[in-house]
């Protein structure tokens, strides 16, 4: 019971993390007509293929991480994580790309008519292109700390917590007087993507690397 209550407190920790940087990026933003609706809408879109296509990888993938993690078997582990990372760069690095070349007939097609002017539609969808620049980062970093939880090391994730929202809450008073709600979106694409860069360096040290010889379909995908 006292390692639950241990574990659960570390991952609250990272979700108050979280939503402490989110206030401080919603108050900045609110300093713009429009920018928290333009912020917030473009972070919705953002999350769509992350949602529909990584959350699945995830949910199949954890399992098999937390079997091989509690067998002690750090070969299968890493052969297992280094798959669900390769499959995870596979899609959303294109998808990526083409939320960046998609997002202003995308955001018009869905919010100009009704909920949005032609300008605040431009807006959104240029904080939509930034987000997407962070697609890949914002889901391995993601994909990383459910392998930190299949470890039950919910401390590391919360440390890497810590250093993903310390660092886009700095990024953000930095790029906010000069580029506006586009800077807000384009500090926390940074942020999760230096965090996943080291979340993999510190997992590949206590694994023995990523890298493995690639199979055509790791045996927890359907």
């Amino acid at each position: 019971m006292r390692r639950v209550v241990r574990l659960s407190g570390w991952t609250v920790g990272f979700v108050v993390a979280n939503q402490a940087a989110l206030l401080v990026v919603l108050v900045l933003a609110n300093q713009t007509a429009g920018g928290v609706s333009a912020y917030q809408y473009a972070y919705l879109f953002f999350q769509l293929p992350y949602g529909i296509v990584a959350v699945s990888l995830m949910s199949a993938l954890q399992p098999e991480l937390a079997e091989r993690w509690s067998l002690r078997d750090i070969a299968g582990f890493r052969r297992q994580l280094a798959q669900g990372l390769r499959l995870t760069t596979a899609v959303l690095v294109p998808a990526a790309v083409g939320m960046v070349l998609l997002a202003r007939p995308l955001i018009g097609v869905a919010l100009q008519h009704g909920r949005l002017d032609p300008q605040a539609a431009h807006t959104t969808a240029v904080v939509v292109a930034w987000f997407a620049a962070g697609l890949p980062g914002f889901s391995i970093f993601l994909l990383l700390v459910r392998a930190y939880q299949s470890m039950q090391d919910t401390r590391t994730a919360f440390a890497l917590y810590l250093v993903e929202n310390g660092l886009n809450v700095a990024l953000a008073l930095a790029l906010y007087p000069a580029y506006g709600v586009r800077g807000l979106a384009a500090s926390l694409a940074a942020a999760y993507s230096v965090a996943a860069v080291v979340a993999a360096a510190d997992l590949r040290r206590r694994t023995g690397g990523l890298r493995v010889r690639p199979r055509p379909w790791p045996r927890w995908w359907p």
